[in-house]
């Protein structure tokens, strides 16, 4: 089908979705990359204008961390954005809590300094995060904060992603990450 209609690698559902978009989400790792050897473009394009790179972002498995770092060996932008919603790729990992994700868009040159929609850098991000988990006034919607045991868990959570930041990325005495 994709050799007699190479068009119909890019049609795309309401939500802009491709058949190598519903594949990230799906974990389908074996449909996505028969799609990536197809010739579906890595990067966001007219036909397919948000970034697979967030599609990766979106979902917490195993397969989509396989996924991402294959987009980004193939060249997909580590710095993408989906100016619509004010996405960022690296904020958005840390927003996800995704340590593996934040290591895979640090080794393929995410820049740490690059803020989301709302003025934030993947430090600031993950430093609001720490900031409301240890405020004890600050609860989830549902008071999942009230047990203290998990709120020590999002704590520890919180602290490894802030580490993980900072080992991937070089930091200045004031705190602030440098970009490679």
């Amino acid at each position: 089908m994709l050799k007699a209609s190479p068009d119909k690698l890019y049609e795309s559902d309401d939500n802009h979705n491709t058949a190598l978009g519903w594949a990230i989400l799906e974990s389908r790792k074996d449909v996505a990359l028969f799609l990536l050897e197809a010739g579906h473009t890595v990067n966001p394009t007219d036909q397919c204008p948000f970034p697979l790179v967030m599609d990766c972002l979106s979902r917490y498995t195993e397969t989509t961390n396989e996924l991402l770092e294959e987009l980004l060996k193939r060249g997909a932008d580590p710095n993408v954005s989906y100016a619509k919603e004010g996405w960022r790729a690296l904020p958005m990992a840390v927003n996800n809590g995704q340590v593996e994700k934040i290591r895979l868009l640090a080794k393929y040159g995410a820049d740490p300094n690059l803020q989301d929609g709302q003025g934030r850098s993947a430090l600031g991000i993950v430093t609001e995060r720490l900031a409301m988990m240890r405020d004890p006034n600050y609860n989830l919607p549902h008071g999942e904060l009230s047990d203290p045991a998990v709120r020590q868990r999002e704590i520890e959570h919180w602290e490894r992603v802030l580490k993980t930041l900072q080992e991937a990325f070089p930091v200045e005495k004031d705190g602030a990450v440098k970009g490679r």
